[in-house]
């Protein structure tokens, strides 16, 4: 069975008490680190709180590099689910939201960058980044494009149903991917939890479910030894270190292991639909599959 909402919260409170995690180097995830701060203290406890962390990861919406879209996700998760935290001061908010308000969201908006769009998980990081921003925002300027929020809501919508749409109809260009399925997966369920259209918020909880069945069909006792779209070295020598690993460990292994990629579900009301999870609990029957992806 998926953790139960207490063993999501042990979970968190192995990660917010043991952060080894410092603000130097790569600022894609490092204010991942600091939700599991926030959620503990949504249910009324209190721990160490990195606000240094996120600060690490504004710093790339100034510089426009590569990867910020990993960064934004996590931070609209702070302000869509912790409206009320007092670790989130007026001042700390504000600062994230100067920073998504300067944010390009597409590549022939105004200015130079240094970002990568094209990729598929790109593609959806931007587009649902714009979209939720937009939609926290409607009437607030955006200073890159001077235009209203509620009109990068509208842009970002089309894009958003489209990638969804596409996912659903034709699988995935970097199907498997153990470095990239893990950020589809997470956006899914920011749009899943927040979007207020209906029609996206059912379209990323099918996706979100695609991508969980798609690892427990193609992994076994955690590992995630399959076809990949995309992958690095690192992922295929330790493929049971990965961040989709980690998604299994979590979901259906004995031993759920902390980790940057599983924070959103364990800081989320997500829930895994038990038939998946029993998926990747079957190991005694050989199994042929056949899927197309892309």
């Amino acid at each position: 069975m998926q953790p139960t909402r207490n063993q999501r919260l042990d979970i968190m409170r192995q990660m917010a008490h043991n952060i080894d995690v410092e603000p130097t180097g790569f600022a894609g995830f490092s204010c991942h680190w600091a939700l599991p701060a926030l959620e503990l203290e949504r249910m009324g406890e209190e721990a160490p709180f990195r606000w240094d962390l996120i600060e690490h990861s504004l710093q790339m919406f100034y510089e426009r590099v590569d990867c910020q879209d990993f960064a934004s996700i996590a931070l609209l998760r702070m302000l869509y689910r912790y409206p009320d935290s007092k670790l989130l001061t007026p001042e700390r908010r504000q600062s994230i939201l100067d920073a998504l308000l300067q944010t390009k969201y597409e590549e022939l908006d105004p200015g130079p960058d240094k970002v990568c769009w094209f990729t598929e998980n790109h593609q959806a990081l931007w587009a649902s980044s714009e979209y939720l921003v937009g939609q926290l925002l409607p009437d607030e300027i955006f200073s890159v494009t001077g235009k209203l929020g509620c009109w990068h809501r509208e842009r970002a919508r089309e894009r958003v149903i489209r990638w969804l749409d596409w996912r659903i109809r034709f699988g995935f260009s970097e199907w498997n991917a153990n470095g990239y399925c893990g950020m589809d997966l997470i956006l899914a369920i920011n749009l899943a939890e927040f979007a207020e259209d209906t029609g996206i918020r059912n379209k990323a909880n099918v996706v979100a479910n695609l991508l969980l069945f798609d690892l427990a069909a193609n992994s076994w006792r955690c590992m995630t030894a399959f076809t990949q779209g995309r992958a690095y070295e690192d992922q295929i020598k330790g493929p049971l270190s990965t961040g989709m690993a980690l998604f299994a460990h979590l979901l259906w292994g004995e031993e759920p292991k902390p980790g940057a990629s599983v924070i959103f579900l364990c800081a989320s009301d997500f829930d895994v639909p038990e038939a998946i999870s029993a998926v990747g609990r079957d190991l005694d029957r050989p199994l042929e599959i056949r899927e197309r992806q892309s």
